[in-house]
This record gives structure tokens, sequence and C-alpha cells, in this order.
């Protein structure tokens, strides 16, 4: 896949797991501006690879689980969690519980917990 900026929608659910404060987030907001769509989940869900600029600066964060999420609050149920490989963002993930999504919840229906 040729690199894409990210839609509308995708950078507002970047956005949204990000927006919560906790150790190595400045780094992760200074990726995300530089980020770029790689590739897609092969199922068919509205989930995407990243890849970042290589001057922004890595998050030193041991899991690699950003420990930010949005919740879903009403049907379908579902989270949006967000991955890194080095301290770097790498995968930007709808979790679904139920029917697979084919695209991103209104950012009015998702929660911030973290």
């Amino acid at each position: 896949m040729t690199p894409r900026h990210l839609s509308d929608r995708e950078r507002q659910m970047l956005d949204l797991v990000l927006s919560a404060d906790f150790d190595g987030v400045h780094e992760l907001r200074e990726q995300a501006r530089s980020a770029v769509v790689v590739g897609r989940c092969k199922c068919g869900c509205p989930s995407i690879a990243l890849e970042v600029s290589d001057d922004a600066p890595a998050a030193r964060l041991a899991s690699r689980l950003v420990p930010s999420e949005g919740d879903i609050l009403d049907e379908p149920r579902g989270q949006i969690i967000l991955f890194l490989d080095d301290g770097r963002l790498s995968y930007l993930e709808y979790v679904w519980f139920g029917d697979r999504p084919s695209e991103w919840p209104d950012p009015s229906r998702v929660r911030v917990v973290g």
C-alpha cells in the first residue's frame, strides 16, 4: 500500500486516544503529526497500520499497548486501542463486540479511558 494521510475520522480516533495524560504522551503526540497510513486490516474493519517520521522522538513506554483507549459507549460496543513498536506509533485498532464495523465510530460515541 502506498502511504497516505489519515482520513479525518482516523485522525480524530488517534487524537482521542492520545488526549489522556500519561508518561510518553508528548512524544506520541509529536509522532502523530507525521503519522501516515501504511496498511489496513485484512478483515475489512477500519483498523490501520501507521508509520511516523524517523525524526520524531520515540516514547519510552514498557508496553506495546498505549495506556489509554477509547471505549465506545453505545451499540455496537467496542474499543479503540493503539499499539507501539519500539516507542513509535504502529497500529490503531478498532476492537468490536458483535458485527464487524466498516467505519470508525462517531467521536461523540467514544469515551477516553486511561
